[in-house]
């Protein structure tokens, strides 16, 4: 049989490959669960909301309105770009299994590359690398201040034996210790930031994960240590992240309000960007591009939402 009378994938369907995957990854990826996504319009997004709604007073004569604080700072769009080649033989040849593993990389390059950009805010959060906070600190800090909040400390330290491998009875006290640090911040009007948060992700470097998971999973830590995360009314769950370059750290994040820790931006969403049938690419080079395209960025967010704990 000549290759022409094979049957051909469309481009249609490998388009349809890619977002379809692309929305699976999305789902379970721990990006959507750690940053609020806002949607941009220009080049560079001015955030000057930051600040907390007034607190409830007696309503005694005219209602008494105040307006936001503003904290300003910015967030710059960038273009980013992943594309696949696919041989015009493979599409005729029908090789289906291999081509939707292909193109669920390509989706999920698009989840990585987010994940990658906040882990990198993440993991330079104690110095200024990727920028300060809106305060004008490093995201994690000691001397965080903003309004009525008083001093904040969002970089403690907890004892440890050996700093680089806790025992999961640590882990579980140094863990606690992060959320107690959480639930004692106030925000800019002088009221708790957290005190209806209950649900707290735990992001940890690959060294610490068996240590971790441990210690929010296990009844009894030793013979003599009931654990004491667990029956405590919190959803823990602990986030493993190889892109994490510590050894001693990990860092704590209260997400179950409105208000995330970091900040996802996007100009325009992933989008696919095909030159197939017909194309002069096709023509000269017998192949079909399909490329996965967006504008945006990442930021940092409310630190009042995060701890970095180092082992000392």
């Amino acid at each position: 049989m000549n290759p022409a009378q094979l049957p051909n994938i469309s481009d249609k369907a490998v388009i349809s490959y890619i977002l379809q995957d692309l929305s699976g990854a999305t789902t379970n990826s721990w990006a959507g669960r750690i940053a609020n996504r806002f949607q941009s319009t220009t080049a560079s997004e001015l955030y000057a909301g930051l600040g907390n709604a007034p607190l409830m007073r007696e309503w005694v004569g005219a209602k008494l309105a105040k307006q936001l604080k503003e904290y300003p700072f910015r967030i710059d769009n960038k273009d980013w770009e992943s594309t696949l080649e696919v041989k015009v033989k493979d599409l005729q040849r029908d090789k289906t299994g291999q081509l939707m593993m292909r193109t669920a990389q390509l989706a999920m390059r698009s989840i990585e590359h987010e994940e990658k950009l906040l882990s990198q805010l993440i993991d330079g959060g104690d110095g200024t690398t990727y920028g300060n906070a809106y305060d004008g600190t490093t995201y994690f800090s000691d001397t965080h201040s903003i309004g009525s909040s008083g001093t904040i400390d969002n970089s403690i330290t907890y004892d440890v034996t050996t700093t680089t491998a806790p025992t999961s009875t640590e882990m579980s006290a140094a863990i606690m210790a992060s959320i107690q640090a959480l639930y004692a911040f106030k925000d800019d009007t002088g009221e708790p930031s957290n005190q209806n948060e209950r649900e707290f992700i735990i992001m940890v470097p690959t060294v610490f994960w068996s240590a971790a998971i441990t210690a929010i999973t296990k009844d009894r830590l030793s013979a003599n240590a009931d654990n004491p995360l667990l029956n405590i009314g919190l959803n823990l769950s602990v986030v493993q992240n190889p892109r994490l370059t510590w050894t001693t750290k990990f860092a704590t994040f209260a997400v179950s309000g409105p208000v995330k820790p970091l900040i996802i931006q996007e100009e325009n969403p992933p989008m696919v960007e095909v030159l197939g049938e017909d194309s002069d690419w096709k023509f000269h080079n017998a192949s079909h591009l399909y490329s996965l395209i967006k504008s945006g960025n990442v930021g940092y967010g409310r630190w009042d939402k995060a701890v970095l704990t180092t082992l000392v």
